[in-house]
């Protein structure tokens, strides 16, 4: 019997007389023979450990993985995204059925009709929270959500200037600059007001023009605040004849107003909290929202999953629809170049809250905003914590800065203590946005306050 590999399924001679009678070529490297010859790797790569067999791999990455700490391990205050939650065990043995948990993009409907309803399902909740009634299924994350808000309204509009109405994170602005700078969209950023955490509103109104086909505003923003002048921002963004998007953190959405309510256009937002683990920051869930038109559901991004009857029966039925706006059907004149989706975590989600319901989620969302302000006047107690901003409102998240100079060696301290104090800032690492979870108690508030009194002290 001749020697093969356990992943090739062949020989290295089968292997040669495949290259050689079928291809013609005497060598696989012969298959880029287009690569320049100096990048072409010459000989094996030298690691650092090895050969080894498959059992001892997977000791050497398991010992290698017992490096990194998880959230599980540690108390954590991260903030400005991804948040950490607590996962019912039912939820896995749900969505492990086999209708769910093997569908990928639904495209024949016969086959899918599990994963389709879920979907449906998972549209109607995202429109009941934001009060919008199209939601598609579904973005990667919140920031290409954000990303593909602003290319619809530059369709729906026909100018070229996106407003940026509220300090956003650097990688929310990296999407977004990633988006637009190559078609020819100008990104307009006002500087925040001083001593505030939002944008100047005289320089924003300033900003926002007969050019503007969007203003983005976050509620809360990246640094965990709510901006009262909500309304008044939709108003000057409609009287310039452009559309309002609105970025929502979805859990405050039990306790904040939907975005409809102050005449949001379009309404994106992250969806990992609805029953998602962090997973190191994805695969995520980015909700996108906005009230029926015409013209407008035309020009959105992403999957719509409609709800039909079938004509023998006349029960109900689920497909895709207006797939045409999708890249999969037409290239070139796609709506949006995202053609995989987060099938997966939206029906999650659907599945997350349909067991919560509405008064598990209001009183999910007012437990977080309790927690946070319980954090709050435990670091005002401390002289060595400044927290920042303290009469504007928040939901779950707000900054702080921390007595010290070296901010890396701080977390560090922290880390080994078991905590993780908050995410810093991205420009200016001596602020830190601290969110809460459900999972936080009241003895683990008292125990980071005791434990930043001995590391700041």
């Amino acid at each position: 019997m001749k020697p093969y590999s356990p992943y090739l399924g062949v020989s290295s001679e089968e292997l040669k007389e495949m290259l050689q009678t079928t291809i013609g070529i005497d060598n696989a490297l012969e298959l880029f023979s287009d690569i320049p010859d100096d990048l072409i790797l010459k000989e094996a790569p030298k690691l650092p450990v090895g050969p080894m067999t498959e059992p001892e791999i997977a000791e050497f990455f398991t010992e290698l993985a017992k490096l990194n700490k998880n959230p599980t391990e540690l108390v954590s205050f991260l903030g400005g995204g991804v948040r950490q939650i607590y996962i019912p065990a039912f939820l896995d043995e749900v969505i492990r059925r086999g209708e769910l948990y093997t569908a990928y993009t639904a495209y024949q409907p016969e086959v899918a009709q599990g994963m389709l309803q879920l979907l449906f399902e998972y549209q109607s909740l995202m429109a009941e929270l934001t009060g919008m009634n199209v939601v598609n299924a579904s973005m990667y994350d919140w920031s290409t959500a954000a990303g593909e808000a602003a290319l619809m309204s530059v369709r729906l509009t026909g100018k070229k200037n996106i407003v940026i109405a509220s300090p956003i994170s650097l990688a929310r602005r990296g999407v977004l600059h990633n988006y637009l700078e190559p078609q020819g969209i100008k990104i307009v950023e006002p500087y925040l007001e001083k001593n505030s955490p939002f944008i100047r509103y005289e320089e924003l109104k300033k900003a926002i023009d007969e050019n503007t086909a969007a203003v983005y505003l976050e509620m809360p923003n990246a640094l965990g605040y709510i901006d009262p002048r909500a309304h008044e921002i939709g108003e000057i963004t409609h009287e310039a004849g452009a559309k309002f998007v609105v970025g929502v953190d979805a859990l405050s959405l039990g306790l904040l107003k939907p975005p409809a309510e102050y005449n949001a256009d379009i309404v994106v937002g992250e969806g990992q909290a609805f029953g998602n683990a962090p997973n190191y920051g994805g695969p995520l869930l980015g909700i996108f929202a906005f009230n029926y038109d015409k013209k407008d559901i035309r020009r959105a991004p992403g999957k719509l999953i409609g709800m039909t009857q079938q004509e023998k029966t006349g029960e109900k039925g689920f497909t895709i629809t207006l797939q045409a706006r999708e890249q999969h059907i037409r290239r070139a004149k796609a709506t949006s170049n995202i053609c995989t989706n987060e099938s997966l975590t939206a029906a999650i989600s659907a599945i997350y809250l349909s067991a919560l319901g509405p008064k598990g989620f209001k009183e999910l969302s007012l437990g977080l905003h309790k927690r946070a302000q319980y954090l709050k006047k435990k670091l005002q107690e401390l002289e060595m914590v400044q927290v920042m901003f303290p009469q504007a409102p928040f939901f779950a998240d707000f900054s702080v800065r921390y007595g010290v100079s070296n901010h890396k060696e701080f977390i560090h301290t922290m880390i080994d203590r078991g905590f993780v104090p908050g995410y810093p800032w991205d420009y200016d690492p001596s602020l830190f946005v601290l969110g809460v979870s459900e999972l936080h108690t009241r003895q683990h508030f008292d125990r980071f306050a005791n434990t930043l009194k001995e590391v700041l002290a």
